[in-house]
Protein backbone atom coordinates (compact mmCIF):
# COMPACT_ATOMS: atom_id res chain seq x y z
CA UNK A 1 0.00 0.00 0.00
CA UNK A 2 1.17 3.60 -0.35
CA UNK A 3 0.04 7.19 1.29
CA UNK A 4 -0.13 10.36 -0.16
CA UNK A 5 3.80 11.28 0.68
CA UNK A 6 5.78 8.66 -1.62
CA UNK A 7 7.94 10.24 -3.93
CA UNK A 8 6.33 11.04 -7.34
CA UNK A 9 7.85 8.82 -10.38
CA UNK A 10 10.34 10.41 -12.41
CA UNK A 11 8.90 11.78 -15.67
CA UNK A 12 8.60 14.79 -18.08
CA UNK A 13 6.12 17.20 -17.38
CA UNK A 14 4.53 19.38 -20.74
CA UNK A 15 4.05 23.04 -20.34
CA UNK A 16 1.01 22.78 -18.88
CA UNK A 17 1.78 20.66 -16.02
CA UNK A 18 0.15 17.21 -17.62
CA UNK A 19 2.45 13.97 -18.24
CA UNK A 20 3.70 13.77 -21.74
CA UNK A 21 2.58 10.14 -22.89
CA UNK A 22 0.46 8.67 -20.16
CA UNK A 23 1.51 5.49 -21.66
CA UNK A 24 5.01 5.33 -19.56
CA UNK A 25 3.27 4.68 -16.60
CA UNK A 26 2.91 1.03 -17.05
CA UNK A 27 1.68 -1.90 -14.57
CA UNK A 28 5.10 -2.86 -13.33
CA UNK A 29 5.85 0.28 -12.24
CA UNK A 30 2.76 0.87 -10.61
CA UNK A 31 2.89 1.74 -6.56
CA UNK A 32 0.40 -1.30 -6.41
CA UNK A 33 -0.51 -4.38 -8.11
CA UNK A 34 -4.26 -5.27 -9.48
CA UNK A 35 -4.79 -8.12 -6.64
CA UNK A 36 -3.57 -5.57 -4.31
CA UNK A 37 -5.85 -2.95 -5.97
CA UNK A 38 -8.75 -5.04 -6.19
CA UNK A 39 -8.84 -6.26 -2.48
CA UNK A 40 -8.21 -2.45 -1.18
CA UNK A 41 -11.43 -1.45 -3.03
CA UNK A 42 -13.60 -4.67 -2.50
CA UNK A 43 -12.91 -3.93 1.38
CA UNK A 44 -14.61 -0.86 1.25
CA UNK A 45 -18.04 -3.11 1.05
CA UNK A 46 -16.79 -5.55 4.17
CA UNK A 47 -16.50 -1.48 6.38
CA UNK A 48 -20.23 -0.91 5.51
CA UNK A 49 -21.19 -3.85 5.45
CA UNK A 50 -24.84 -5.33 7.61
CA UNK A 51 -24.77 -1.01 7.85
CA UNK A 52 -25.79 -0.14 4.42
CA UNK A 53 -28.17 -2.33 2.38
CA UNK A 54 -25.66 -4.13 0.00
CA UNK A 55 -28.26 -2.56 -2.99
CA UNK A 56 -26.04 0.76 -2.24
CA UNK A 57 -22.75 -0.13 -1.97
CA UNK A 58 -22.18 1.05 -5.44
CA UNK A 59 -24.30 4.28 -4.63
CA UNK A 60 -21.68 5.30 -1.65
CA UNK A 61 -18.24 3.65 -2.56
CA UNK A 62 -18.18 4.59 -6.23
CA UNK A 63 -18.20 8.61 -5.63
CA UNK A 64 -15.59 8.15 -3.14
CA UNK A 65 -13.23 6.29 -5.10
CA UNK A 66 -13.70 8.25 -7.59
CA UNK A 67 -13.15 11.38 -5.43
CA UNK A 68 -9.85 9.95 -3.76
CA UNK A 69 -8.47 9.18 -7.23
CA UNK A 70 -8.83 12.83 -8.72
CA UNK A 71 -7.82 14.19 -5.67
CA UNK A 72 -4.49 12.30 -6.01
CA UNK A 73 -4.08 13.24 -9.35
CA UNK A 74 -4.50 16.96 -8.67
CA UNK A 75 -2.45 16.78 -5.45
CA UNK A 76 0.68 14.93 -7.66
CA UNK A 77 -0.18 16.97 -10.96
CA UNK A 78 0.17 20.30 -8.65
CA UNK A 79 3.07 19.19 -6.56
CA UNK A 80 4.78 18.85 -10.31
CA UNK A 81 3.68 21.90 -11.61
CA UNK A 82 5.29 23.68 -8.36
CA UNK A 83 8.81 21.62 -8.49
CA UNK A 84 9.04 22.93 -12.00
CA UNK A 85 8.29 26.38 -11.60
CA UNK A 86 10.81 26.87 -8.35
CA UNK A 87 13.46 24.97 -10.80
CA UNK A 88 12.45 27.68 -13.25
CA UNK A 89 13.81 30.30 -10.68
CA UNK A 90 10.02 31.59 -9.92
CA UNK A 91 9.64 32.63 -6.09
CA UNK A 92 7.55 29.94 -4.09
CA UNK A 93 4.59 32.07 -3.27
CA UNK A 94 4.18 32.61 -7.00
CA UNK A 95 5.01 29.07 -8.02
CA UNK A 96 2.51 28.59 -5.76
CA UNK A 97 -0.47 30.27 -7.19
CA UNK A 98 0.84 29.20 -10.59
CA UNK A 99 0.51 25.66 -9.45
CA UNK A 100 -2.88 26.10 -8.48
CA UNK A 101 -3.96 27.89 -11.54
CA UNK A 102 -7.08 26.25 -13.80
CA UNK A 103 -4.85 26.11 -16.56
CA UNK A 104 -2.75 23.67 -15.24
CA UNK A 105 -5.35 20.92 -14.55
CA UNK A 106 -7.81 19.09 -16.49
CA UNK A 107 -10.48 19.92 -13.68
CA UNK A 108 -10.66 21.64 -10.08
CA UNK A 109 -10.74 19.83 -6.84
CA UNK A 110 -11.91 22.39 -4.24
CA UNK A 111 -9.64 23.77 -2.01
CA UNK A 112 -11.36 23.35 1.40
CA UNK A 113 -12.22 20.03 0.39
CA UNK A 114 -8.95 18.28 0.06
CA UNK A 115 -9.02 14.46 1.54
CA UNK A 116 -7.17 15.72 4.70
CA UNK A 117 -9.70 17.80 5.31
CA UNK A 118 -12.67 15.35 5.24
CA UNK A 119 -10.69 12.93 7.27
CA UNK A 120 -10.21 15.72 9.73
CA UNK A 121 -14.00 17.29 9.63
CA UNK A 122 -16.08 17.45 12.98
CA UNK A 123 -19.18 16.31 10.81
CA UNK A 124 -17.74 13.99 8.14
CA UNK A 125 -20.70 13.11 6.09
CA UNK A 126 -21.66 16.77 5.83
CA UNK A 127 -18.57 17.86 4.76
CA UNK A 128 -18.58 14.75 1.89
CA UNK A 129 -21.84 16.01 0.64
CA UNK A 130 -20.73 19.13 0.37
CA UNK A 131 -16.97 18.39 -1.26
CA UNK A 132 -18.81 16.25 -3.63
CA UNK A 133 -21.51 18.89 -4.41
CA UNK A 134 -18.74 21.17 -5.03
CA UNK A 135 -16.51 19.18 -6.82
CA UNK A 136 -19.61 19.07 -9.82
CA UNK A 137 -20.54 22.73 -9.55
CA UNK A 138 -16.54 23.07 -10.56
CA UNK A 139 -16.57 20.58 -13.41
CA UNK A 140 -19.36 20.31 -15.70
CA UNK A 141 -17.94 17.04 -16.64
CA UNK A 142 -19.07 15.23 -13.48
CA UNK A 143 -22.19 16.71 -13.08
CA UNK A 144 -24.62 14.06 -11.12
CA UNK A 145 -21.74 11.79 -9.80
CA UNK A 146 -22.98 11.60 -6.78
CA UNK A 147 -26.52 10.70 -6.27
CA UNK A 148 -26.90 9.91 -2.37
CA UNK A 149 -26.28 12.18 0.98
CA UNK A 150 -23.98 10.26 3.35
CA UNK A 151 -25.49 13.07 6.00
CA UNK A 152 -28.70 11.17 5.69
CA UNK A 153 -27.37 7.53 6.50
CA UNK A 154 -27.39 6.54 10.28
CA UNK A 155 -24.10 4.58 9.93
CA UNK A 156 -22.39 7.72 8.98
CA UNK A 157 -23.27 9.90 11.38
CA UNK A 158 -23.16 8.48 14.63
CA UNK A 159 -20.35 9.49 16.87
CA UNK A 160 -18.99 5.86 17.77
CA UNK A 161 -18.01 3.54 15.24
CA UNK A 162 -18.60 5.92 12.36
CA UNK A 163 -18.13 3.99 9.05
CA UNK A 164 -17.78 6.67 6.96
CA UNK A 165 -14.58 7.89 8.62
CA UNK A 166 -13.36 4.27 8.55
CA UNK A 167 -14.52 4.20 4.91
CA UNK A 168 -12.40 7.45 4.35
CA UNK A 169 -9.58 6.33 6.72
CA UNK A 170 -9.24 3.13 4.72
CA UNK A 171 -9.43 5.10 1.25
CA UNK A 172 -6.40 6.74 2.01
CA UNK A 173 -4.34 4.30 3.03
CA UNK A 174 -3.14 4.20 -1.08
CA UNK A 175 -2.71 6.88 -3.70
CA UNK A 176 -5.08 6.61 -6.84
CA UNK A 177 -3.75 8.89 -8.32
CA UNK A 178 -2.76 8.19 -12.25
CA UNK A 179 0.70 9.06 -11.64
CA UNK A 180 1.10 6.23 -9.16
CA UNK A 181 -1.63 3.67 -10.66
CA UNK A 182 -2.38 3.35 -14.50
CA UNK A 183 -5.76 4.37 -15.81
CA UNK A 184 -6.21 1.04 -17.51
CA UNK A 185 -5.37 -0.71 -13.58
CA UNK A 186 -7.70 1.79 -11.70
CA UNK A 187 -10.51 1.50 -14.16
CA UNK A 188 -10.50 -2.38 -14.42
CA UNK A 189 -10.05 -2.57 -10.38
CA UNK A 190 -13.53 0.06 -10.57
CA UNK A 191 -15.25 -2.50 -12.68
CA UNK A 192 -14.00 -5.61 -10.89
CA UNK A 193 -15.70 -3.79 -8.27
CA UNK A 194 -18.75 -2.84 -9.87
CA UNK A 195 -19.20 -6.48 -11.03
CA UNK A 196 -18.97 -7.13 -7.53
CA UNK A 197 -21.62 -4.81 -6.69
CA UNK A 198 -23.69 -6.43 -9.39
CA UNK A 199 -23.32 -9.65 -8.23
CA UNK A 200 -24.15 -8.71 -4.53
CA UNK A 201 -27.57 -7.10 -5.89
CA UNK A 202 -28.29 -10.78 -8.17
CA UNK A 203 -30.81 -10.27 -10.85
CA UNK A 204 -30.72 -6.37 -10.32
CA UNK A 205 -27.06 -6.23 -11.02
CA UNK A 206 -27.42 -6.84 -14.52
CA UNK A 207 -29.46 -3.51 -15.09
CA UNK A 208 -25.81 -1.75 -15.20
CA UNK A 209 -23.57 -4.33 -15.94
CA UNK A 210 -22.86 -7.28 -18.91
CA UNK A 211 -20.83 -9.96 -18.26
CA UNK A 212 -16.93 -8.39 -20.03
CA UNK A 213 -16.96 -12.12 -21.96
CA UNK A 214 -20.17 -10.80 -24.25
CA UNK A 215 -18.84 -7.48 -24.34
CA UNK A 216 -15.70 -8.48 -25.87
CA UNK A 217 -17.13 -11.01 -28.25
CA UNK A 218 -19.34 -7.88 -29.67
CA UNK A 219 -16.36 -5.69 -29.73
CA UNK A 220 -14.35 -7.94 -32.04
CA UNK A 221 -17.27 -8.73 -34.26
CA UNK A 222 -17.16 -4.85 -35.02
CA UNK A 223 -13.30 -4.04 -35.81
CA UNK A 224 -11.55 -2.55 -36.65
CA UNK A 225 -12.29 0.58 -35.48
CA UNK A 226 -11.50 3.63 -37.94
CA UNK A 227 -10.08 7.12 -37.14
CA UNK A 228 -12.87 9.98 -36.69
CA UNK A 229 -15.69 7.15 -36.33
CA UNK A 230 -17.90 7.61 -33.43
CA UNK A 231 -19.30 4.27 -30.79
CA UNK A 232 -22.89 5.10 -29.39
CA UNK A 233 -24.89 2.71 -26.85
CA UNK A 234 -28.02 4.03 -26.44
CA UNK A 235 -28.51 2.38 -22.99
CA UNK A 236 -25.05 2.19 -21.68
CA UNK A 237 -25.54 1.33 -18.37
CA UNK A 238 -22.21 1.78 -16.48
CA UNK A 239 -20.11 2.47 -19.74
CA UNK A 240 -18.49 -0.83 -20.08
CA UNK A 241 -19.13 -1.14 -23.83
CA UNK A 242 -17.60 2.09 -24.57
CA UNK A 243 -14.15 1.59 -22.14
CA UNK A 244 -13.82 -1.70 -23.71
CA UNK A 245 -13.76 -0.07 -27.43
CA UNK A 246 -11.09 2.21 -26.10
CA UNK A 247 -9.32 -0.66 -24.49
CA UNK A 248 -9.03 -2.68 -27.42
CA UNK A 249 -8.16 -0.01 -29.85
CA UNK A 250 -5.17 0.35 -27.31
CA UNK A 251 -4.40 -2.95 -26.74
CA UNK A 252 -5.29 -5.25 -29.33
CA UNK A 253 -5.68 -3.10 -32.58
CA UNK A 254 -2.51 -0.42 -31.23
CA UNK A 255 -3.51 2.01 -32.88
CA UNK A 256 -1.56 5.58 -31.70
CA UNK A 257 -2.98 7.55 -29.41
CA UNK A 258 -4.30 10.37 -31.47
CA UNK A 259 -6.33 7.37 -33.60
CA UNK A 260 -8.19 6.25 -30.35
CA UNK A 261 -8.58 9.77 -29.26
CA UNK A 262 -10.23 11.11 -32.19
CA UNK A 263 -13.42 8.49 -31.79
CA UNK A 264 -15.84 10.11 -29.99
CA UNK A 265 -17.61 7.99 -27.17
CA UNK A 266 -21.51 8.78 -26.15
CA UNK A 267 -23.94 7.04 -24.78
CA UNK A 268 -27.84 7.45 -22.53
CA UNK A 269 -28.73 5.79 -19.68
CA UNK A 270 -32.15 6.48 -18.00
CA UNK A 271 -31.32 5.35 -14.35
CA UNK A 272 -29.36 8.51 -12.76
CA UNK A 273 -27.33 6.23 -10.38
CA UNK A 274 -25.75 4.31 -13.14
CA UNK A 275 -25.76 7.10 -15.45
CA UNK A 276 -23.30 8.88 -12.23
CA UNK A 277 -21.46 5.33 -12.82
CA UNK A 278 -20.89 5.91 -16.14
CA UNK A 279 -19.66 9.05 -15.64
CA UNK A 280 -16.96 8.10 -13.13
CA UNK A 281 -15.79 4.76 -15.66
CA UNK A 282 -15.15 6.75 -18.46
CA UNK A 283 -13.25 9.15 -16.58
CA UNK A 284 -11.09 6.85 -14.11
CA UNK A 285 -10.37 4.89 -17.69
CA UNK A 286 -9.40 8.25 -19.16
CA UNK A 287 -11.60 8.06 -21.91
CA UNK A 288 -13.10 11.37 -23.38
CA UNK A 289 -16.96 10.76 -24.02
CA UNK A 290 -20.66 12.15 -23.18
CA UNK A 291 -22.91 10.27 -21.73
CA UNK A 292 -26.54 11.48 -21.23
CA UNK A 293 -29.00 10.63 -18.97
CA UNK A 294 -32.56 10.24 -19.75
CA UNK A 295 -35.04 7.12 -21.67
CA UNK A 296 -33.75 6.84 -25.41
CA UNK A 297 -36.48 5.77 -26.30
CA UNK A 298 -38.87 8.37 -25.54
CA UNK A 299 -36.45 11.43 -25.21
CA UNK A 300 -33.37 10.56 -27.08
CA UNK A 301 -30.79 12.91 -26.48
CA UNK A 302 -28.50 12.90 -29.43
CA UNK A 303 -30.76 14.50 -31.97
CA UNK A 304 -29.81 16.45 -34.77
CA UNK A 305 -33.58 18.25 -34.91
CA UNK A 306 -36.68 18.18 -33.81
CA UNK A 307 -37.20 15.14 -36.08
CA UNK A 308 -34.03 13.73 -37.29
CA UNK A 309 -32.22 11.50 -34.56
CA UNK A 310 -27.87 11.39 -34.59
CA UNK A 311 -25.99 9.26 -36.92
CA UNK A 312 -23.56 6.89 -35.28
CA UNK A 313 -20.44 4.73 -36.91
CA UNK A 314 -21.04 1.99 -34.80
CA UNK A 315 -23.44 0.99 -32.67
CA UNK A 316 -23.52 -1.65 -29.34
CA UNK A 317 -25.80 -1.83 -26.80
CA UNK A 318 -27.35 -4.33 -24.26
CA UNK A 319 -30.83 -3.84 -24.68
CA UNK A 320 -33.49 -3.87 -21.32
CA UNK A 321 -35.46 -5.80 -23.49
CA UNK A 322 -37.50 -6.85 -20.01
CA UNK A 323 -38.46 -2.91 -19.26
CA UNK A 324 -42.04 -1.41 -20.14
CA UNK A 325 -42.08 0.83 -23.39
CA UNK A 326 -44.11 3.91 -23.69
CA UNK A 327 -46.14 2.40 -26.93
CA UNK A 328 -48.48 5.41 -26.82
CA UNK A 329 -46.04 7.83 -27.11
CA UNK A 330 -43.81 5.41 -29.92
CA UNK A 331 -46.68 4.89 -31.81
CA UNK A 332 -46.65 8.55 -33.04
CA UNK A 333 -42.67 9.32 -32.79
CA UNK A 334 -41.61 12.50 -34.19
CA UNK A 335 -38.36 10.71 -35.12
CA UNK A 336 -40.19 7.81 -37.14
CA UNK A 337 -38.42 5.41 -35.92
CA UNK A 338 -41.50 2.94 -35.88
CA UNK A 339 -43.15 4.18 -39.13
CA UNK A 340 -42.72 0.51 -40.59
CA UNK A 341 -44.59 -1.51 -38.00
CA UNK A 342 -47.88 -2.25 -37.57
CA UNK A 343 -47.34 -2.43 -34.15
CA UNK A 344 -44.61 -2.42 -31.91
CA UNK A 345 -42.31 -5.27 -31.05
CA UNK A 346 -43.04 -6.87 -27.23
CA UNK A 347 -40.45 -6.63 -25.06
CA UNK A 348 -38.56 -10.19 -25.36
CA UNK A 349 -35.03 -11.15 -24.89
CA UNK A 350 -32.37 -11.52 -27.51
CA UNK A 351 -29.66 -8.84 -28.88
CA UNK A 352 -28.90 -6.33 -31.44
CA UNK A 353 -25.49 -5.66 -32.57
CA UNK A 354 -25.21 -3.28 -35.45
CA UNK A 355 -22.53 -1.91 -37.71
CA UNK A 356 -22.68 0.68 -40.36
CA UNK A 357 -19.12 1.14 -42.14
CA UNK A 358 -20.47 4.46 -43.94
CA UNK A 359 -23.42 5.81 -41.97
CA UNK A 360 -27.49 4.61 -42.52
CA UNK A 361 -29.87 6.76 -44.08
CA UNK A 362 -32.97 8.01 -42.42
CA UNK A 363 -34.83 5.08 -43.51
CA UNK A 364 -32.86 2.54 -42.21
CA UNK A 365 -31.38 1.32 -45.53
CA UNK A 366 -27.81 0.44 -45.24
CA UNK A 367 -25.73 2.48 -47.99
CA UNK A 368 -24.01 1.08 -50.90
CA UNK A 369 -20.36 -0.19 -49.49
CA UNK A 370 -17.61 -1.87 -50.81
CA UNK A 371 -16.79 -3.57 -47.27
CA UNK A 372 -18.98 -6.05 -45.57
CA UNK A 373 -22.37 -5.88 -44.86
CA UNK A 374 -23.19 -4.90 -41.46
CA UNK A 375 -23.91 -7.94 -38.77
CA UNK A 376 -27.25 -7.70 -37.61
CA UNK A 377 -28.69 -10.27 -34.52
CA UNK A 378 -32.06 -10.32 -34.96
CA UNK A 379 -34.06 -11.49 -31.08
CA UNK A 380 -36.19 -14.40 -31.59
CA UNK A 381 -39.52 -13.76 -31.39
CA UNK A 382 -42.34 -15.56 -29.58
CA UNK A 383 -45.99 -15.16 -30.62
Amino acid sequence: MTDGNSTLPDQNTSSTGQTEGSEVITRDEADITLPELESHLFECADIIRNRVDKTDYKEYILPLVFYKAFQDTYQDNYERVLNEKQEEGIDHQVAVKLAHDEAFHEYVVPKEYRWNDLLSANNTALRVDDALRKFEELNDQFDGISTVEYSSVDAFTQQEDNRLEELLRHLDETNLSRYRVPPDMLGEAYMDLVKHFAEEEGRDGGEYFTPPEIVELMVKILEPYEKDTSVHDPTCGSGGMLVQVAEHLQKVQKVPEDHWRSIRFTGQEINPTVYAMAQMNLAIHDVTGEIQKGDSLSNPQFTESDSELEHFDYILANFPFSARWDKDTLKDDSYGRFNDLEKLPRAESGGLLVHSPHGQSTKGDWTSSDRSPPWRFVPETRE
